[in-house]
């Protein structure tokens, strides 16, 4: 494998209750069809599929208990990935971390983008633009690079960042969750939410 490929990570944690009756433990919403035909995790599968066309390579992490539903999915839509497998829930962080060491061990100069299963994108190409944008900008400068998303409310549901300027642009300050005053005066700042 070439060195300093992309290697889209998708992160398939599940908060099994948070649309019950729906999304239950055993299925959760990642793994719902909510909005067509394809599942959150299936949409993004094919949103970054493009991306490792190239001699990148997919990575899903995700529990144990859910790698029947990780494997037939993926087979569905015919797209091959590495599976990482957790033997419990442990938030986001231990997810990344293995990613990380994954990718690490095999391609040290490798460009990793940590990306959700249940967040909805309808502009896809334009999502592809900026994760290319952010996955070149963290290989020439060899720094973390986090993803704004300009909000269209405000909501105390979502991190907020303060960026320097518009564009690419160092991170002034991370806002967690705030109450929804506080993120009306967020907006007005300029800040956007954190997309994670």
């Amino acid at each position: 494998m070439s060195e300093g490929q992309l290697y889209p990570v998708i992160l398939c944690g599940g908060a099994g209750t948070r649309l019950w009756p729906a999304s239950r433990p055993d299925r959760p919403k990642p793994f719902l069809d909510l909005t067509g035909p394809l599942s959150l995790f299936q949409l993004a599968v094919r949103r970054v599929m493009p991306l490792v066309a190239d001699g990148g390579r997919l990575l899903v992490v995700g529990a144990e208990a859910h790698a029947a539903l990780i494997t037939e999915q993926l087979a569905a839509l015919g797209a091959e990935a590495i599976v990482l497998l957790e033997p419990e829930g442990r938030d986001s962080a231990a997810a990344v971390a293995a990613a990380a060491a994954w990718v690490e061990a095999r391609d040290p100069d490798g460009r990793v983008m940590i990306l959700a299963s249940d967040h909805h994108i309808p502009d896809e190409a334009g999502y592809r633009h900026a994760l290319i944008t952010a996955a070149d900008a963290a290989g020439e400068t060899g720094r973390i690079v986090t993803l704004g998303v300009a909000p269209t409310q405000p909501s105390s549901a979502y991190g907020y960042i303060r960026p320097e300027h518009a564009g690419l642009a160092p991170v002034q300050d991370f806002i967690e969750k705030p109450d929804p005053h506080r993120a009306a005066q967020l907006i007005l700042e300029g800040c956007l939410w954190n997309s994670g």
